[in-house]
């Protein structure tokens, strides 16, 4: 923020789940959690040591977690190379007016900003987990520990996706499937793509603000990644 003059901060948010009244209300309850947790992980005081007041009053009114949908619905069901589509020209169309003070900046327009780089999509997956999470969370056999609720956070710059350049999936038998695990220069194919970055991990929401700071840094991703289906 210092070096760029370009204070907003935050995920920029890609829906891709189908629209229907069930999932638009869990839609809904999945990005009012997202934004309440951001203010309680801000506001709230670590154990043993003093509240913090100055900090969560110079960032959270700097935070947007803005949303990107496709009005027409041609975005939903869509794979991660739409929704990145969609965010690439959102980005490209930045703007001083349109993002403040900033926006102008080289590394806001090179993307070395996490909010330019990075984005969150929210697919069918991720509102199931919210519905899993719900009815575990109100079963009389409740589990200490509930499912993480989870959305993808996506690379933008992943030049492999962003070319198209992955094969299509291929079917594998069940046999295949264990020797490839046992062997480490063999990956299970994820969407089609067998390297060990996809270009896109799965991330818990209570991670996402802590996740968020982290990728402000150079090697962020590649000292965090997760290969799916591992939630970070």
């Amino acid at each position: 923020m210092q070096i760029t003059g370009f204070h907003r901060w935050g995920f920029v948010i890609v829906r891709t789940a189908p629209y229907n009244d069930s999932n638009d209300e869990l839609w809904t309850s999945l990005l009012e959690r997202i934004r309440a947790d951001t203010e309680n992980s801000m506001t709230r005081k670590p154990p043993g040591r003093p509240r913090d007041e100055e900090t969560p009053a110079l960032l959270l009114p700097l935070v947007r977690w803005d949303v990107l949908e496709d009005r027409e619905h041609a975005l939903a069901g869509s794979d991660v190379d739409a929704a990145r589509r969609l965010f690439s020209t959102w980005r490209d169309t930045v703007s001083v007016e349109r993002d403040g003070e900033g926006a102008d900046h080289m590394f806001v327009k090179l993307a070395r900003v996490a909010r330019f780089r990075y984005f969150v999509m929210i697919d069918q997956e991720s509102l199931e987990s919210l519905n899993e999470e719900r009815e575990l969370a109100e079963s009389p056999d409740r589990p200490r520990n509930l499912p993480p609720v989870k959305v993808r956070v996506v690379d933008a710059g992943s030049s492999a996706y962003a070319l198209g350049k992955f094969p299509p999936p291929q079917e594998v038998d069940e046999e295949d499937e264990e020797e490839d695990e046992n062997d480490e220069s063999t990956l299970r194919p994820i969407e089609g793509c067998t390297e060990w970055d996809v270009g896109w991990m799965w991330v818990s929401i209570n991670f996402l603000l802590s996740f968020y700071d982290t990728l402000q840094a150079d090697q962020g991703w590649d000292l965090f990644y997760e290969r799916p289906p591992k939630i970070l």
